[in-house]
C-alpha cells in the first residue's frame, strides 16, 4: 500500500464473482431471456429462486426482488398503506436514497436524532413519534449501526406505528441472534456493488405479512403473472388487490439474480472476514488521540462494510482528509458543507420541509470503505495513515 494509486484502487475492490455466478450470467445472456416472467409458463427461474433463498436466510415467509434498495423501501411504504401526506419518521443518519424513497411515496418526512454511536435515540422516541403523528418509522441501519431493536419494536407496537427496516448495510447482521430485517413489518435490502453481495444494482424486501407481500409483487410489476412467484401468499390475496394496484415496473431482471445466488452461499464467510477487518481497524483507531470510535451494543452481530469514527477537532478535518489523501487513503466526511460522492446529510436534502440542521453527532463523523479483500497488514496501514494525518505536527 505504499503506492498511493494502488491503495486507492484497492479501496473500491469487491470480491470476484464466483465462477457459478459467471456461468449463470452466461446462461441467461445466451438464452436472451432476461425478463423474469414467461408469458405462457416460467421460462426463467433465477429471480424466483433468489426470493425463496433470501426469505429463508432472513427467516421471513416472503421475499420480493426489485431493481434497487430504494425501490424496495418505496414499495414497502406503498404496500404498508402509507398515503400521501402521512407522516413517516426516519433517523437522520442515513443515505440519500432513503429519504428519496419517502419523498417519492408522497409522505411527510420527520427526521429523528441519533446518538453519538449513530443509532436511533430511544429515550424520547415514543414522545417524538406521538408528537409528529407518525404512521410509520423507517429505521435505517445506516453503515451497519443497529439500534435497540427490542425497545423500538416495543414502542412501535404500543403506538401502532408500522416499522420498516432499511437493511442496505446490514445483510446478515443479527440482533440477539435474530436476523436484522425480520423485526419490522418489512425489511429492505440492497445488492448495489459495495454491499455484502453484489449485482451492480438490485434490491429485495422481506415480510411475513401476506397482504403486504401480494401488494409488493403487484406494485413491482408482475402483471397477472404472480403465480410464477414461489415465494408468495395464496391467490386470494392477489384477487383482493390486482385491479386496484398500479404496475410500477420495478422488477429485478434475470441477469442480476443469476449472479446473486452463488454469492449468498459466501455471505457468512464474507461477513466474518469483514468483522475481523473492522475489529483490527477500530481497535487501532481507539488508540489515536483526537479520535472517538463508535461503540456497539453487545446484542449486535455486525455485518460491516465500512467504518466510522469521530474526529474531535472538527475544524481540522479538511486538512486531515487532504493529508490522508496524500498518503493514499480516502476519508469521507458526513459533516462536509457540500455533498460529495455518496456522502450527504440533512442540510443537503432541501426537499424535506422544514429543513433540518445537521445532527451534532454527524458534524465530526468520518467514514472509510472497507473492502473485504484487505489483509491484516493493510488494516494496520490504514490505522497508521489516519494516525499520521491527525498528529498535531502534521498540520
Amino acid at each position: 500500500m505504499s503506492d498511493k494509486s494502488d491503495f486507492i484502487s484497492k479501496s473500491t475492490e469487491v470480491p470476484l464473482l464466483p465462477e457459478e455466478s459467471i456461468s449463470n450470467a452466461l446462461k441467461v445472456l445466451k438464452s436472451g431471456k432476461l425478463f423474469r416472467y414467461g408469458e405462457n409458463n416460467i421460462e426463467a427461474d433465477f429471480v424466483n429462486r433468489l426470493e425463496v433463498k433470501f426469505a429463508e436466510i432472513i427467516g421471513c415467509k416472503y421475499a420480493v426482488a426489485v431493481n434497487s434498495g430504494g425501490s424496495a423501501i418505496y414499495i414497502a411504504l406503498k404496500a404498508a398503506g402509507i398515503m400521501p401526506n402521512e407522516v413517516v419518521a426516519l433517523n437522520v443518519f442515513t443515505l440519500a436514497p432513503v429519504p428519496g424513497a419517502l419523498e417519492n411515496s408522497g409522505a411527510e418526512i420527520t427526521l429523528l436524532e441519533v446518538d453519538k454511536n449513530l443509532t436511533l435515540s430511544t429515550s424520547e422516541l415514543e414522545e417524538r413519534l406521538q408528537y409528529c403523528g407518525a404512521k410509520a418509522l423507517v429505521l435505517s441501519h445506516m453503515r451497519g449501526h443497529i439500534s435497540d431493536l427490542q425497545e423500538i419494536v416495543r414502542i412501535c407496537d404500543k403506538l401502532d406505528v408500522i416499522l420498516i427496516e432499511d437493511c442496505a448495510h446490514t445483510m446478515g447482521a443479527k440482533y440477539n441472534d435474530k436476523m436484522v430485517g425480520s423485526f419490522g413489518k418489512v425489511g429492505c435490502f440492497s445488492f448495489q456493488t459495495y454491499k455484502q453481495v453484489n449485482s451492480g444494482e438490485g434490491g429485495i424486501l422481506v415480510t411475513d405479512d401476506p397482504d403486504i407481500a401480494a401488494k409488493a409483487i403487484l406494485y413491482s410489476g408482475s402483471y397477472m403473472l404472480y403465480s410464477q412467484h414461489e415465494s408468495r401468499p395464496s391467490d386470494e390475496f392477489f384477487l383482493k388487490y390486482r385491479s386496484v394496484i398500479p404496475n410500477y415496473s420495478l422488477r429485478m431482471n434475470e441477469l442480476c439474480a443469476s449472479v446473486l445466488g452463488p454469492q449468498l452461499e459466501q455471505l457468512d464467510d464474507r461477513n466474518s472476514r469483514w468483522r475481523e477487518i473492522y475489529s483490527i481497524i477500530n481497535l487501532g483507531l481507539s488508540q489515536i488521540e483526537g479520535v472517538t470510535t463508535i461503540e456497539t451494543e453487545p446484542a449486535v452481530l455486525m455485518a460491516p462494510t465500512s467504518i466510522q469514527f469521530h474526529i474531535d477537532e472538527v475544524e481540522k478535518i479538511p486538512k486531515i482528509i487532504n493529508k490522508a489523501s496524500d498518503l493514499g487513503l480516502k476519508i469521507k466526511w458526513f459533516g462536509s458543507i457540500e455533498p460529495i460522492g455518496f456522502t450527504s446529510n440533512s442540510n443537503h436534502w432541501e426537499y424535506i420541509s422544514p429543513t433540518v440542521a445537521i445532527s451534532p453527532h454527524l458534524v465530526g463523523l468520518c467514514d472509510i470503505r472497507l473492502p473485504v479483500t484487505l489483509d491484516n497488514s493493510e488494516c494496520q496501514e490504514i490505522v497508521d495513515i489516519i494516525s499520521q494525518s491527525i498528529r498535531k505536527d502534521s498540520h
